[in-house]
C-alpha cells in the first residue's frame, strides 16, 4: 500500500513538473485524472512525447489523452450554475 502511494505521489510529481497548470481532478485507486488547460505552447504532439516519455520512466501501463466533451463542458456549467443558486438562496 505503501508502495503504492508512493508510485502514485511519483507520477504526479511527474505530471505537475510537466504541466504546471494541470488541474488534479481525481484519483481513483491507481487511476489519476488530470486537467490540462489549453495553452498554445502545448500541442498535441508535445502531450504525447512528454506522456510517452513518462510511460518509460515510470513503467507507466498506459495512460490516456482526450479533449473536452461537450458533456463535460455542460455538467461543469450545470454545476456552477447549481453553486451559484444555492450560494443565493442561502443568503436570502
Amino acid at each position: 500500500m505503501s508502495q503504492d502511494l508512493q508510485y502514485l505521489s511519483t507520477v504526479q510529481k511527474y505530471v505537475e513538473t510537466n504541466f504546471p497548470k494541470a488541474t488534479l481532478k481525481d484519483i481513483h485507486q491507481t487511476l489519476i485524472y488530470y486537467h490540462i488547460p489549453f495553452e498554445e505552447t502545448i500541442t498535441w504532439s508535445y502531450l504525447f512525447k512528454i506522456m510517452e516519455t513518462g510511460k518509460d520512466k515510470l513503467s507507466l501501463e498506459d495512460y490516456q489523452v482526450g479533449d473536452t466533451t461537450l458533456e463535460q463542458i455542460f455538467l461543469s456549467f450545470a454545476k456552477k450554475t447549481t453553486s451559484e443558486r444555492l450560494k443565493i438562496t442561502n443568503l436570502a
